[in-house]
């Protein structure tokens, strides 16, 4: 198992996303474990094994709004799994529910750990409540009810 608290520049493609200004002073940080785990064999399919890989996170990405233009900090927790296999045919054994990696060499932790904070990044920031928007945000409330 790995974890710990580690810088959020450290995952330049999320950066990449952010508003990077503010992740420069070293605020952020993601709080995260990656447990690996031996999952299985194939058993007559020639196919190898593969692992599962349990993948928890809780940070906060500064992100600017694209309704009000604001930065806001944007609450992300990752929680998931996935298979990592040699090759597709091991993932044939894989379970369904189940997303697999193919990893034809080594794995960097960190970089697993990066595509799933990209993931989980929103297609289009917003702060979750349009009142925090100020004025405009007031003003779409008042437009339309439903946003609130």
């Amino acid at each position: 198992m790995l974890e710990g608290r580690l810088p959020l520049m450290l995952f330049g493609r999320v950066v990449d996303s952010a508003d990077a200004s503010r992740c420069e002073g070293g605020d952020y940080e993601v709080d995260a474990r990656l447990r690996f785990a031996p999952a299985g064999t194939a058993e007559r399919s020639g196919a190898g094994g593969w692992t599962r890989l349990s993948i928890t996170a809780n940070l906060s990405v500064p992100l600017r709004c694209e309704r009000c233009l604001e930065a806001y900090d944007h609450a992300l927790r990752i929680d998931t799994e996935v298979a990592l296999v040699a090759d597709e045919a091991s993932a044939a054994v894989v379970p369904d529910a189940l997303e697999y990696i193919v990893c034809e060499a080594r794995v960097r932790p960190l970089d697993l750990l990066e595509e799933e904070l990209i993931m989980a990044l929103p297609l289009v920031p917003a702060h979750p409540d349009p009142a925090h928007c100020g004025e405009l945000g007031e003003a779409l409330v008042a437009l339309a009810p439903e946003f609130d």
